[in-house]
């Protein structure tokens, strides 16, 4: 079953000529398989990926091994069909003398050989064309040199163009690549061809490279890529990887871009503080009060002139409230810390969240409230279920950093709470929310204010020991319940991460 398994997905590959990962995968395979005739199907597979990249020594080991193994009459007229294309071959290509270590080749996990290709000849040329087929331009060059040059049936067109003294490679380049075509050179001879993954000489003209991404997802920077690259990567999602298979030259230019996308991105640190202040005293506040950042740019104020808040004019920072916000002193005109010592207002949290550049931080300050619903009534029994409701005070901040040192930041703030319960015991839930974006510099504060949260509040009074009396006690003991409306106001304060 595994064999027929990694048949299955090495004839995939194949099919999407991927040739360099269908031999690496297979050899992997079949080095760990023990011997026996499971192993013929994975052979056949891996000569055909062999004989269509043009390896002859490799190819010819492979039938070697699968020729032992063919005892059925199937499996040696599958063994015979690919000796004739190898026989084919061996006359198209000029057999090379390797030594007996170079034909056992190793191949690594990314998909490249660990074969020392012979180095490119550098023979020099010196001709002109003028509006000559390309064909044409391409056995000169080979009758020239000396050097096989070797070309798929889909290259055609004219070419203009003089070298003097040049490199045959430099030559190719210029008179290939402007066509849309490309080239390779594999056992001593060139291949020019398409570049397109689909046409049969694909594995002759490609090379295929894995990179390891680390600061930015695989799949989403192949989609940053440009169309034109896409046929050639593949991305993994669970490993991080890009797999290109491509011309050299291409492999360059896709690793060039993949690399400018893998930059570390900025972090920017967000420094949050959640206030409450009671409705009462921000109508004792005339419903406004003001804030007013100093720093190096006390640029933004929200004022009130008239307050009958006592001890008004004492001037607070958050540092007094073991608060720190930027590098900002916040002075409030109607003095929280006022409100704070009096009861009239108080600090929720003071979270300190780092986040990626264009990535979204969430804070939470919720709790949980259980309800029992029933769900379900028949003649002899009630079903209840236990429903948990999350309510509170939820940030979701998304910081954007430039090279100028501005930050956009988008915020949606959202205050809710259990206001009581409805019909078949469903909870009612009051939910304030907000969405906005603004654009400070780095350090800088802004605020959020006017989301209101409502509470329910018990109040117990009693004359002491008269009130406990069992009974009587009532006629001395007092108990309210007020609903308390508060306002939310956030204070946020961005700020740059330097590396």
């Amino acid at each position: 079953m595994k064999a027929i398994r990694l048949k299955k997905f090495a004839r995939t590959l194949l099919e999407e000529h991927r040739y360099l990962e269908v031999i690496s995968y297979l050899r992997n395979e079949l080095q760990t398989m023990p011997e026996g005739a499971a192993r013929f199907p994975l052979l056949l597979v891996l000569a055909d990926a062999q004989i269509v990249i043009g390896d002859l020594n490799g190819t010819l080991a492979t039938l070697n091994e699968a020729e032992k193994l063919a005892v059925r009459q199937s499996d040696k007229d599958a063994l015979a069909e690919r000796k004739m294309r190898f026989s084919d071959l061996q006359a198209l290509l000029p057999a090379l003398d390797l030594p007996e270590e170079l034909s056992d080749t190793t191949w690594t996990l990314t998909g490249t050989t660990e074969t020392e290709e012979p180095p490119e000849p550098g023979a020099l040329v010196t001709n002109s064309f003028f509006e000559t087929d390309l064909r044409q331009v391409l056995t000169d060059l080979s009758m020239e040199t000396g050097i096989p040059i070797l070309c798929d049936n889909t290259v055609q067109g004219l070419v203009t163009y003089e070298a003097v003294d040049q490199p045959l490679k430099q030559v190719l380049t210029a008179i290939l690549l402007p066509s849309g075509y490309t080239f390779s050179f594999r056992d001593g001879s060139y291949y020019v061809g398409s570049p397109k993954p689909q046409d049969p000489a694909f594995g002759l003209l490609s090379t295929t490279e894995v990179l390891t991404l680390t600061n930015i997802d695989a799949v989403e920077a192949i989609s940053l890529l440009s169309d034109y690259f896409r046929p050639y990567v593949k991305a993994s999602k669970t490993t991080n990887v890009v797999c290109i298979t491509a011309p050299l030259a291409t492999v360059d230019r896709i690793r060039s871009d993949l690399a400018l996308l893998d930059q570390p991105p900025v972090q920017i640190l967000i420094e949050v503080v959640v206030s409450e202040i009671s409705t009462s005293a921000l109508r004792k506040m005339g419903l406004d009060w003001w804030v007013a950042g100093t720093g190096d740019n006390p640029a933004w104020q929200i004022k009130s002139d008239h307050t009958d808040i006592q001890d008004a004019t004492i001037v607070g920072d958050y540092l007094d409230l073991d608060v720190k916000v930027g590098k900002h002193t916040i002075d409030l005109a109607a003095s929280l810390e006022a409100l704070v010592q009096s009861g009239d207002a108080r600090i929720r949290a003071s979270p300190r969240i780092a986040t990626l550049n264009g990535r979204t931080a969430e804070i939470s300050l919720t709790k949980e409230k259980y309800f029992i619903i029933a769900t379900s009534v028949s003649q002899y029994y009630q079903y209840n279920t236990l429903q948990a409701i999350s309510y509170g005070i939820r940030l979701e901040i998304t910081p954007y950093a430039s090279s100028s040192g501005e930050i956009t930041v988008f915020v949606k703030p959202e205050v809710g709470d259990v206001v009581g319960s409805g019909a078949n015991n469903l909870p009612e839930i009051s939910k304030r929310t907000a969405k906005t974006s603004v654009r400070v510099h780095d350090g800088e504060t802004f605020t959020i204010g006017g989301l209101g949260i409502q509470q329910e509040k018990k109040i117990k009074k009693k004359i002491p020991l008269l009130g406990d009396i069992p009974l009587l006690g009532r006629i001395f003991r007092y108990e309210e319940t007020e609903m308390e409306d508060t306002q939310i106001v956030i204070f946020i304060t961005p700020h740059i991460l330097k590396e």
